[in-house]
């Protein structure tokens, strides 16, 4: 762990409140775990979104791999209003939709492999939201040879509007807005096709973090969508 990114030390003295790290120790500080919250925080924001997309998390190496990507398909597309078109951004080729998908035990095995370690990465263990995470990407892959693909999705926007860090009990939470997008497709059988939806929303995080071992950790995860972006 770097210098910058201990948790500082507060000594108070009568009416005076000293920083052992100095004043400019303590800006310095406060930047960089500014910094580092922020894209912990985007990370874990795009991995909540993306560990339903087995192809995504397929392409997924490490959590410098969460991020915010515009997607040109979407330009002028008003929130709720979804395209009836494949839509990629993570993946190297468009999947082939002719027939029925279906996913090996090893390809859901490592799905699961790769979404577990970049929660565990992420999150702190035991959480509530540690605990939702975990869930939702084990409902995915129990259902993934179902009627329902999720080809693709992810962030194409994400602005945060409050970040508040506090360096002496080592928490942090920010507020932001979000831009979300999904491509998912139905098997219809007696058409033998699917049908394509692929919708975009924006969705209010609220995101808590805390300090493990000296790296920052999700505590806490919480959207909603945004007034008018409801599905």
């Amino acid at each position: 762990m770097s210098y910058l990114n201990r948790p500082i030390v507060l000594v108070s003295s009568g009416l005076c409140t000293f920083a052992l790290l100095g004043i400019g120790g303590v800006a310095l500080a406060y930047q960089s775990n500014t910094t580092n919250v922020k894209q912990v925080a985007t990370e874990a924001v795009v991995l909540d979104q993306e560990s339903s997309f087995p192809w995504t998390i397929d392409q997924t190496r490490n959590t410098d791999d969460l991020t915010v990507t515009k997607v040109s398909a979407f330009n002028g597309i008003k929130p709720r209003v979804p395209l009836h078109s494949v839509v990629v951004s993570h993946l190297k080729r468009t999947p082939d939709l002719k027939s029925k998908v279906t996913f090996t035990q090893n390809e859901m095995t490592s799905w699961k492999q790769k979404g577990s370690s970049l929660i565990q990465k992420l999150f702190v263990r035991g959480t509530r939201t540690y605990k939702s995470e975990m869930a939702v990407l084990n409902r995915s892959i129990s259902r993934a040879n179902g009627t329902v693909i999720s080809i693709d999705g992810g962030v194409q926007d994400l602005h945060w509007t409050s970040v508040d860090v506090d360096l002496l009990h080592g928490t942090a939470t920010l507020k932001g807005e979000g831009d979300n997008w999904a491509s998912y497709a139905q098997w219809q059988p007696k058409k033998g096709r699917y049908i394509v939806a692929s919708p975009h929303n924006l969705i209010d995080y609220t995101v808590s973090l805390k300090q493990v071992d000296g790296s920052w950790k999700v505590s806490d995860l919480e959207w909603t969508f945004a007034p008018g972006s409801e599905p």
